[in-house]
């Protein structure tokens, strides 16, 4: 029996995105840290605030290009404080019946 989504997580939250951001090392000699900035870095973090423990979700650009193997229901669209517009989120619920096919196929 495979573990459900979520499952093993420790507790922890998962929110996957996409989108173009700038990663870099930012810093003085020393005191030098790698980090992510930008608009879908922000978007991600304040999105990441009203997931519950142990889900995992989408936003709608990144749940486009996976529905093909997991199968998720929308949870509605939040607004993200400072953000222009609300972004639809989906939970994943699990494998999709396409890609549960292809992992149970005798190889």
């Amino acid at each position: 029996m495979r573990p459900s989504v979520g499952s093993g997580l420790g507790g922890s939250r998962s929110l996957v995105s996409s989108g173009r951001m700038v990663a870099a090392y930012v810093g003085i000699p020393g005191c030098v840290d790698y980090t992510v900035v930008g608009d879908t870095v922000f978007v991600a973090s304040r999105l990441t605030a009203g997931v519950k423990e142990g889900e995992v979700v989408l936003e709608e650009g990144m749940y486009a290009g996976v529905a093909e193997w997991w199968a998720a229901e929308p949870r509605g669209e939040i607004q993200v404080r400072g953000g222009a517009r609300p972004v639809l989120v989906w939970q994943v619920r699990g494998y999709s019946r396409a890609y549960s096919y292809v992992l149970s196929a005798p190889t």
